[in-house]
């Protein structure tokens, strides 16, 4: 439990934190959107693959199916993260959150399947 925990906030705060330089003091976006969300983007696979290696690691799925539910978890635990705070900050909505979040956090899962996989094998 304690390396889910753990795995489970690494992924959530490396890319919260590796944000931070994207931003002025006022909160407002430095950069083009798109190259924020890329940015973000490859944070998050890179990040995910080697905290699920790590994870996976010390506890090696027996099906892919258990890995998939693992890093659902995992993806949730983020959602609720966002929720008390990033979206505290955000003038965004719950529909809009939704929407540019699904496919972002889904990386965790296909990423994180990957890491698996590639524990499974060894």
């Amino acid at each position: 439990m304690v390396h889910f925990i753990l795995t489970a906030l690494g992924i959530w705060a490396v890319p919260f934190i590796a944000s931070f330089p994207f931003f002025s003091r006022d909160g407002n976006l430095v950069v083009n959107i798109f190259v924020f969300k890329i940015a973000m983007a490859i944070v998050l696979s890179i990040t995910t693959y080697f905290l699920s290696r790590w994870y996976f690691g010390k506890n090696i799925p027996d099906t892919l199916s258990d890995a998939m539910f693992v890093l659902l978890g995992i993806a949730i635990v983020s959602i609720v993260i966002d929720q008390f705070t990033v979206m505290k900050f955000t003038k965004m909505s719950y529909a809009a959150y939704i929407v540019q979040t699904v496919s972002l956090y889904s990386l965790i899962i296909i990423v994180g399947l990957v890491a698996a996989k590639s524990r499974m094998i060894k």
